[in-house]
């Protein structure tokens, strides 16, 4: 006797996958129960499968209407898991939607993807989080969406220079627009929208760093000497990256549970000591004391020495590391050494920076040396040297044999 194979149950009014598949739909709303178990989109007879990226509402404003409100609960996450099954996962919230993006600003996102996600690490395992987490996020935050195409938009400057002036204006209008969203959503900050404000601050942050390199050399205003200077000294850029953590605090235990936990962690930063284990031009940067020993900021200027020596050993230490081993730090590698020295330096020693003092400039000329360590990177190219080269302007002959190293990591001794 031979056993026949049961045939399915043929559905009629339920989801498109079912109907496909011919079993039988429990048509639960917004998803069915096999969709739900298997990851498929879900999409029910009648419902819309176009999805549009707009702005974030904002929700806490009097009298906005909720996207709930203008949409079914089944629509919305219909929207959410047309767009591509990857961000199925996402549809737990609906996609907020009344603006446009042209078809221009797809083909950056296309970029982006293909291109720029992948080329800002050059880590294979770690490039999952510029080339799918943030876009997913993006699809949910217009703001962060605007973010991650002005990086796209400098990408293609740096790789089109012969349209360099179309391409940076389409990357100030996307930062632009960014920074407009992100200002809105941080008078809400909750759990709701913390990694999509972690998320903006970091490409923020990013389009932040990439100003003082040589894509914006000659740019708007940057014709003038004076101009030129404070870019590069981050008159702008400085305290828009040390404001980014004081806005995120409010979240950072939301962001630490959620899908960009490994961007937080530090690994063994706090464990180096450069007493025991010096880094490259140790003791160029540990003659620098002799500058202000009798300086009433002394306390000020070592303590960023100190944060300085040890960047250097945080960045030294994946130089000899084997893939495997880097990959048990986690996320943060030895791009990450600048930016946490950005980030940790005392409030004080910016303030001395920005008045121009010669030992506070000096120390920043040894932080471009170790950004030249980067240099490889696309998105640092020429940053190291141009520091170095403004400070040497600013602080003139007199001062130029404290700077005979940064000048020769750089190419400028």
């Amino acid at each position: 006797m031979t056993l026949k194979r049961k045939p399915h149950r043929k559905s009629r009014t339920g989801c498109s996958e079912c109907k496909r598949r011919r079993i039988k739909c429990d048509e639960e709303k917004p998803r069915c129960t096999y969709c739900v178990r298997h990851g498929s989109p879900c999409v029910y007879p009648g419902t819309s499968p176009s999805a549009t990226i707009g702005p974030t509402p904002n929700l806490s404003a009097p009298g906005h209407p909720s996207p709930l409100s203008q949409t079914s609960h089944a629509e919305s996450h219909t929207e959410a898991s047309e767009i591509t099954p990857c961000f199925a996962h996402c549809a737990r919230s609906p996609i907020p939607s009344g603006a446009s993006f042209e078809l221009k600003d797809l083909a950056l996102l296309h970029h982006w993807t293909l291109v720029t996600s992948r080329s800002i690490l050059n880590t294979p395992q770690l490039d999952h989080f510029w080339q799918t987490v943030l876009p997913e996020i993006a699809f949910q935050h217009s703001y962060v969406m605007h973010s991650l195409l002005s990086i796209a938009a400098l990408h293609v400057t740096y790789l089109c220079p012969s349209n360099r002036r179309e391409h940076l204006c389409d990357a100030a209008h996307h930062h632009s627009k960014a920074l407009a969203g992100f200002r809105e959503a941080i008078n809400f900050i909750d759990p709701q929208n913390g990694d999509a404000l972690f998320a903006s601050a970091t490409l923020i942050f990013f389009y932040a760093f990439l100003t003082f390199g040589k894509l914006y050399d000659g740019y708007g205003d940057d014709t003038s000497t004076k101009a030129h200077t404070s870019r590069i000294l981050g008159a702008e850029w400085i305290p828009l990256v040390r404001g980014i953590e004081l806005i995120l605090h409010p979240v950072y235990e939301h962001v630490r549970a959620g899908p960009l936990r490994s961007l937080l962690g530090l690994g063994n930063w706090y464990e180096l000591d450069p007493d025991a284990q010096p880094g490259p031009g140790d003791e160029d940067l540990l003659r620098l004391r002799e500058i202000w020993n009798s300086d009433e900021n002394a306390k000020v200027y070592d303590e960023t020495l100190t944060l300085l020596r040890r960047t250097s050993v945080w960045m030294m230490q994946f130089q000899n590391m084997q893939g495997n081993q880097a990959s048990e730090r986690g996320y943060h590698r030895d791009w990450s050494g600048p930016f946490i020295w950005l980030f940790l330096v005392p409030d004080k020693y910016f303030v001395l920076q920005q008045q121009r003092q010669p030992s506070a400039l000096i120390l920043f000329a040894y932080f471009g040396a170790l950004l030249q360590r980067l240099n490889g990177y696309w998105w640092m190219e020429g940053c190291g040297k141009s520091i170095v080269g403004v400070v040497d302007e600013c602080l003139g002959p007199y001062w130029s044999s404290w700077l005979d190293w940064p000048k020769q990591v750089v190419g400028l001794g």
